[in-house]
């Protein structure tokens, strides 16, 4: 795989702090949690392409495509639209599958899926929102929004007992009023 971006080695975090994924129990205060997701970040392990991990970065990317288009529409015009339309297209298609179809692929097919998504993470990320001007609000609205599903996805299971959540049937839509 190539190299791994910030967006990908939050996702990692998310996914190990949600799933378990660590011989650490889960953090506890915010003190912990953000200890744990440095080493986490400056240890660089690599992230499985697995069909979780390829559909939660998948749905990561489409938040953002969507924060783009809905909070920024009037500038994404010309080369740029073009350019935006052909990679949530691309996107669109591989969220098209779905876990279960991802599952039942050989691990050099989910790690060229996977490639393609880092792909359109770059475009996303360095290429639209850099020329549009909102790189750093694209990031901090997704990372927001990662951290916030992150946080009811490890209160569940560091209690035990599931909350109260309206993500579990409509999932959270980042706006810029947030």
């Amino acid at each position: 795989m190539s190299k791994i971006s910030a967006v990908s080695i939050l996702l990692l975090t998310l996914l190990l702090t949600a799933c378990g994924g660590s011989d650490e129990p889960a953090a506890t205060d915010t003190a912990e949690l953000t200890e744990s997701t440095t080493e986490a970040v400056s240890e660089e392990v690599p992230i499985v392409a697995n069909a979780e991990t390829i559909t939660a970065y998948g749905q990561l990317l489409n938040d953002a495509c969507v924060y783009l288009n809905e909070n920024y529409a009037d500038k994404i015009t010309g080369e740029v639209r073009i350019e935006y339309d052909a990679t949530c297209e691309r996107l669109h298609n591989i969220n098209l599958q779905g876990i279960s179809a991802v599952a039942q692929m050989s691990d050099s097919e989910r790690e060229a899926i996977f490639a393609r998504l880092e792909e359109i993470e770059s475009i996303i990320f360095d290429s639209v929102a850099e020329q549009i001007g909102v790189k750093a609000e694209l990031t901090e609205a997704v990372t927001t929004t990662a951290d916030k599903a992150d946080t009811e996805v490890s209160g569940e299971l560091i209690t035990g007992l599931p909350q109260e959540t309206t993500t579990a049937a409509e999932p959270e839509r980042i706006t810029a009023a947030e």
